[in-house]
């Protein structure tokens, strides 16, 4: 008896632990890419890239210049956080689209690159 008993007690001990382990908070990254026009100065790049890294959810950001089209495309990097709650935060991504106007750019389309 004692024998089943402990055999028991180690079991609700070691799948009690294992089903805490699977519930922590899971990061989850996300590319986006905003495509823009009238780009005329390395100025307006770099006041971009600064504006956008002031963001708080945006932890990436790089421009990809397209100076023969006078364009260029908005990367950036957003980390999620998945805590299995249902407590979702939402990032404001018209505040990227602010941040173009802002640099006398004129934004084009906004899309996420998909994981390969």
């Amino acid at each position: 008896m004692i024998k089943y008993s402990f055999l028991l007690f180690f079991s609700v001990f070691f799948f009690n632990t294992y089903a805490q382990d699977n519930t922590g908070v899971k990061n989850e990254r996300h590319v986006y890419l905003y495509s823009f026009e009238n780009l005329s100065s390395q100025e307006q790049v770099d006041n971009l890239i600064s504006d956008v890294k002031k963001i708080s959810f945006i932890s990436e950001a790089k421009v990809n210049c397209k100076w023969e089209k006078s364009g260029g495309e908005l990367i950036f990097v957003y980390i999620e956080t998945i805590s299995g709650s249902e407590d979702v935060d939402n990032p404001d991504f018209s505040q990227i689209k602010h941040l173009i106007q802002k640099n006398g750019l004129m934004p084009v389309e906004f899309k996420e690159r998909l994981s390969r």
